[in-house]
């Protein structure tokens, strides 16, 4: 006979009750386990009482976040929280909502990330944020990464910060370090702002708490290149919640989901989420056994069905904000289709280090090898600025995927042309699908410090790449923060409404590298993709035309890249190494057992393999069905 209890009290069910409740796999949709309707009697007594007698008019509050146990001769049948429908002066109808379902109840909503008590930093002083640069999530839960707050250039397609040459220094830097020979001699710029950067795990790991779960399993964290993940802000806060976009709670544990390719997993009756990756998951999966003979009636078989978005990435882009250096970053499809590639012809430079300034695609343009003295800009370069060209190294000069995007002529004058490497975040287009999938997590823009620095530990210029928190292209700096509102300006226009971003911005954190790109100085880490170009249209007076960019290739072993479709990107990394399902047949199977199954296993039906989406199973008269019918995709 069926049972139910809610918050401990035993609700009397009707003699003759029949219902539906369903196990879903997480790993294939995130609706969980929840049941249909049940409906109540309030004419019972002890059922009136346990629903406050919500029926009368007079009574106007109604119970939430109960717990409910659903439950037969042999055990539990679903745990989770009772979800109150629809209520009338005979019967109320509700829902039991329990593991993902349980958990997109409480998460789903309004709820947004700054209502939630994220917790703080107690404090941080120079000795602290120091020791944050020499650790890693878990450790330590932010880092305080020199970080461009605001920024200014003279011209569009460089990406340079330079001290001393007039509108640069509007720059600012939070978490500013100044030159150091090794890691004990490593310390901040007198009067810097002292700014954390949060990992995104211990992001993740913080919201699951305030939504009063454990985290039990975090691939996040045991991920060599996920881990290393944080929220690019330049926020004046401790606070954690204020350190990230006002996004709903969903909305941002669904582009977690999305970007590193996880799955929530919870567990109702421990109150507790895993974070898993499906494909690592499968790997070691139990096997469900159904034999031959409990298989009832026919296979209904479906075709040309959609499969689940989670599983199967096909057209995938970042939804960036419309600023010139992201311009150059992602390039509209249709217009990177009317483009003309050149590719370059190979060939030795004179010296090894022009390969990173780019002389082959230069080479290209020109023609010939007598131009590499020239300090003014030849008419062959000038004459292809503006035309419907990109330049692509050919595959033989590739060295560890270091030419692996194409480059256009973004600048050119009669001293100086800068070549831009475009597309590097480019989406993934698949002509044959109709499936999208925008990330509003994306790789925050990155720009090169180039300062003086006069410290203890030496004298010099340190030039090293930053995370943008912020950019405008213009002589006027900006700010991430609002500014401040006098009481005129509030009587006058209102109170400023808070606006919310649609983008949270990242990076990997990598640690403080000795002597990067051939500065004697150590260097904390901060980058978007291990493949970084440097773009200036100011350097040394004597330089060369085609000298004012370099490609720069950090030298750290592993998949640090948020590009879609770099050979060592998000795409290769994680995404396409989802199930190999065959979404072409979808399986409807009938089948008779006498104990619940598990939606996440194998289940070997018949001597084939199969996937399974969801169970569904049917309480009859009372008592439990042994026949389950289930929907279920063949394993390749």
């Amino acid at each position: 006979m069926i049972k139910l209890m809610i918050d401990g009290e035993r609700v009397n069910l009707a003699a003759d009750l029949s219902l539906e409740f369903y196990n879903r796999n997480p790993f294939f949709t995130s609706e969980g386990q929840h049941t249909l309707d049940i409906d109540i009697s309030l004419a019972d007594p002890q059922n009136a009482r346990i629903y406050k007698s919500m029926h009368r008019i007079d009574v106007g509050s109604r119970p939430e976040n109960r717990s409910a146990i659903l439950y037969y001769e042999k055990g539990v049948i679903i745990s989770g929280t009772e979800v109150i429908l629809e209520i009338d002066s005979k019967m109320v109808k509700i829902q039991i909502v329990a593991g993902n379902s349980e958990f997109n109840f409480i998460a789903g909503g309004d709820k947004r990330l700054r209502e939630l008590d994220l917790g703080s930093i107690p404090s941080i002083d120079e000795a602290t944020a120091l020791a944050s640069m020499q650790g890693s999530y878990p450790q330590w839960d932010y880092v305080c990464t020199p970080v461009c707050a605001k920024v200014t250039f003279r011209i569009r397609p460089e990406n340079v910060m330079h001290s001393g040459f007039g509108t640069y220094n509007n720059s600012t830097i939070c978490n500013e370090i100044e030159l150091a020979a090794d890691k004990a001699a490593l310390k901040y710029k007198t009067g810097t702002r002292l700014c954390p950067q949060p990992y995104l795990a211990a992001i993740v790991r913080k919201v699951l708490q305030a939504l009063g779960y454990t985290l039990k399993d975090d691939y996040l964290a045991a991920n060599k290149e996920l881990s290393r993940l944080v929220v690019v802000h330049a926020h004046d806060t401790l606070y954690y919640n204020s350190m990230v976009e006002n996004w709903t709670v969903e909305e941002f544990l669904s582009q977690v989901e999305n970007l590193c390719a996880v799955y929530f997993v919870v567990d109702n009756f421990s109150k507790t989420v895993s974070i898993m990756n499906a494909a690592k998951y499968y790997k070691t999966a139990e096997v469900e056994h159904i034999a031959y003979g409990d298989v009832i009636g026919d296979v209904d078989k479906k075709y040309d069905q959609d499969p689940p978005d989670n599983i199967v990435y096909h057209n995938v882009s970042y939804k960036f904000p419309s600023t010139n250096l992201y311009k150059f970053s992602s390039i509209d499809h249709e217009l990177m289709g009317k483009l003309q590639t050149v590719l370059c012809p190979s060939g030795t430079p004179p010296y090894d280090w022009w390969k990173a300034s780019l002389y082959y695609v230069y080479k290209a343009m020109i023609g010939d090898d007598g131009f590499y003295e020239s300090k003014t800009t030849p008419q062959t370069v000038k004459d292809v600025f503006n035309k419907n060209t990109i330049y692509k190294l050919l595959p033989s000069l590739m060295e560890e995927s270091v030419y692996e995007y194409p480059f256009v002529l973004a600048g050119c004058t009669d001293n100086f042309a800068l070549l831009k490497m475009v597309n590097q975040f480019g989406p993934r287009i698949e002509d044959n699908s109709d499936d999208k999938m925008e990330l509003n997590l994306v790789p925050t823009e990155q720009v090169w410090c180039n300062r003086s620095s006069n410290s203890n530990a030496g004298k010099g210029v340190l030039i090293y790449p930053l995370p943008l928190a912020e950019n405008t292209d213009s002589d006027e700096a900006s700010s991430t923060e609002d500014t401040a509102q006098g009481v005129l300006d509030k009587i006058y226009d209102g109170e400023k409404s808070e606006t919310i971003s649609d983008t949270m911005f990242l990076a990997f954190y990598l640690g403080i590298q000795p002597e990067v790109y051939g500065n004697p100085a150590v260097t904390p880490l901060c980058v978007n993709s291990r493949l970084l170009q440097y773009s200036t249209s100011h350097l040394y007076t004597d330089s060369r035309f085609w000298e004012h960019q370099r490609l720069y290739y950090i030298n750290v072993e592993g998949n640090f890249d948020l590009s879609i479709n770099g050979s060592k990107g998000m795409y290769n990394t994680y995404w396409v190494n989802q199930l190999d399902v065959d979404f072409s047949e979808v399986y409807i199977i009938r089948f008779r057992s006498l104990q619940l199954r598990d939606a996440r296993h194998i289940f070997n039906i018949c001597n084939r393999k199969f996937y399974c989406q969801q169970l569904k199973y049917g309480v009859v008269n009372g008592h439990l069905s042994d026949v389950i019918e289930g929907t279920f995709y063949p394993v390749r």
